[in-house]
């Protein structure tokens, strides 16, 4: 961050609510403040259910399975480990949804 003079970052979790060492913002907030610079931390699970909870259900069906392309094409991922979490994640979540 000093190298770039950079006067924010963010950085993406997954799960990172239910981490017992980073899971309380309170302690979160503590743990980050000596770095002195202005850091914010998303859950990308909490993230996408708010995210999906805002778009209507043609929106979410689109927005699913353009990401599964993106996932599929040889030239942006095509990783087979990550598209099993993925669809693990799609899967989980519709359940959870319904």
């Amino acid at each position: 961050m000093d190298e770039f003079n950079l006067s924010k970052y963010v950085i993406i979790a997954s799960d990172i609510s239910n981490d017992p060492e980073w899971g309380e913002p309170a302690e979160m907030l503590m743990k980050l403040e000596p770095y002195g610079w202005d850091i914010a931390v998303v859950d990308i699970n909490e993230f996408m259910n708010v995210f999906a909870a805002e778009l209507s259900a043609k929106e979410l069906r689109n927005a699913i399975n353009k990401t599964h392309e993106v996932l599929m094409n040889d030239k942006l991922c095509c990783r087979p480990e990550i598209i099993e979490k993925y669809a693990n994640e799609v899967s989980n979540s519709l359940d959870s949804w319904s």
